[in-house]
């Protein structure tokens, strides 16, 4: 589903840096519901410095043992062609490259997680139908919230869809401390997350949501983010704080909203980030700085619960990329400038266990007198924002980007053979911690689509996106001729 509101995001008007207000709403909240005391007054706090073995339907232990578990009545693939007891009791299960395809028909895939466990969320917008294991999925109007939680091999745990006959849709995923996820939304008329309902406000426009959901799919509490009266509002993305089992949104915002009772307020057009704990309290609002033509497209949490924000000038003259400390104040805010003649984008942003952020996107990246001209890159930045190294490509596209201490892994688009359009192909990678040697690359496909790449708890790069046709994926072949979401985990070496 795209959003009612997402053409609105590039209006032009002037810079607003860091200006607004926030004030609070009192009171207690019942039990499962998001708190709203402990927030009186928050202001606008961004100080501005600087511009095949499967593991069933279990999960695998830290052991790498596969354990039985058993799915929660209702949404669990448990029995459903799963392996036998003694395929689920093999050590070491989730080592194993595999993949696995779900049908979907109208099904957009815009968030994709890992939790520590190794298990994987998916999130999406749902027109017609997706069936993952034995749970199928129908959408009950123009468009529907789904998301689907993986065992640490790929098997479904469970499935979930919530939305009426107006246009719903998740926007992005995130594992959470404990195995609850974290889902980003937006909706019109009323959306149903069982044990919680939420009425959109906003009669000009999509509300957005924030759900907790349990390592049983169910919802722990849901806090609504309503537009003021003529307001833009817009959610961009979503980061998880597994230290303090809390969460981040980061949007856009012109004009005044309320996020759990309380009230923000962005006088000119430009980013946002809310921090809600773990019961969905918020703990801060801050306002980084932003523009008319700036355009957020990621945030994450490094090892401190510090906030890195990435973003590009909607004119193509830069890319940027921001820093909040865990109290929401500025860090800083590097801007890398662009070339004349080609549009520089910003695709995905990382943070590795030290701190550093990677950043991949197309352009020069803070050389206009690049030799070659602009290309698509990778850059490494250290905690300070210094930049560390850049990776340049020629014949790949790098749309997604994962780290740990000691690989970056790459996904994309348009790794072709020279003079050979036909050949082009989805494709992975790994660099050294360096980035100067490029150590192993996979091609996956011409028509895929990979929109998420994560490593898991043992470094093993997982993807997810969707496809059409025949691909090899994991040491397994994946077929469909409607087409399917995907998830895979790769070896290193393939």
């Amino acid at each position: 589903m795209r959003s009612v509101l997402g053409a609105l995001g590039a209006l032009c008007g002037v810079i607003c840096w860091g200006a607004g207000c926030v004030s609070g709403a009192g009171g207690g909240a019942a039990e499962g519901e998001p708190g709203r005391d402990g927030v009186d007054s928050i202001g606008a706090n961004a100080e501005h410095r600087s511009p095949a073995g499967m593991c069933g339907t279990g999960a695998a232990d830290p052991g790498g043992v596969c354990q039985d578990a058993a799915a929660p009545r209702g949404s669990s693939m448990s029995g459903a062609g799963g392996p036998g007891a003694a395929a689920r009791a093999e050590p070491g299960c989730r080592r194993r490259p595999f993949s696995r395809q779900f049908p979907a028909t109208g099904a957009t895939l815009r968030g994709f997680a890992i939790d520590t466990a190794g298990n994987a969320l998916l999130a999406g917008a749902l027109e017609s139908e997706a069936t993952f294991g034995g749970t199928r999925l129908e959408s009950a109007g123009a468009a529907d919230v789904f998301v689907a939680k993986l065992d640490a091999c790929g098997n479904p745990i469970w499935a979930k869809r919530f939305g009426d006959a107006a246009a719903q849709g998740a926007i992005d995923v995130a594992a959470g401390k404990g195995g609850h996820a974290f889902v980003l939304g937006e909706f019109t008329g009323t959306l149903d997350l069982g044990a919680h309902r939420l009425t959109a406000a906003s009669p000009w426009g999509a509300d957005l949501f924030l759900a907790k959901l349990g390592s049983n799919g169910a919802t722990r509490w849901a806090v609504q983010i309503s537009a003021g009266e003529d307001s833009i509002l817009t959610g961009t993305a979503l980061a998880a704080d597994v230290d303090d089992g809390g969460a981040l949104v980061l949007g856009r915002l012109e004009g005044t909203a309320k996020v759990a009772g309380v009230r923000i307020e962005r006088r000119s057009i430009g980013a946002f980030v809310v921090r809600l704990d773990a019961s969905g309290r918020v703990v801060w609002v801050s306002l980084p700085p932003s523009g008319a033509d700036s355009e957020e497209i990621g945030i994450e949490v490094d090892h401190d619960g510090n906030a890195l924000i990435a973003s590009q000038d909607g004119r193509g003259t830069a890319t940027f990329v921001t820093k909040l400390d865990d109290d929401g104040q500025l860090e800083w805010h590097k801007r890398f400038r662009g070339s004349s003649d080609q549009l520089e984008m910003a695709f995905d942003l990382a943070v590795d266990p030290d701190g550093a952020a990677l950043l991949s996107g197309s352009g020069v990246f803070g050389e206009p007198e690049l030799p070659g001209g602009p290309r698509p890159f990778v850059a490494k930045l250290d905690d300070d924002g210094d930049v560390l190294w850049v990776k340049r490509f020629d014949a790949q596209s790098p749309r997604q980007v994962a780290a740990s201490e000691e690989s970056v892994v790459l996904a994309g688009d348009a790794l072709c053979e020279a003079e050979d359009p036909a050949s082009c192909s989805a494709w992975a990678a790994g660099l050294s911690p360096s980035g100067e040697e490029e150590e192993w690359t996979q091609r996956i496909g011409a028509d895929v689509r990979v929109v998420g790449l994560e490593l898991d708890p043992w470094e093993k790069p997982v993807l997810a996106g969707r496809f059409q046709g025949t691909i090899e994926l994991g040491g397994d072949e994946l077929s469909s001729a409607q087409g399917a979401l995907f998830v895979a985990r790769l070896s290193e070496s393939d």
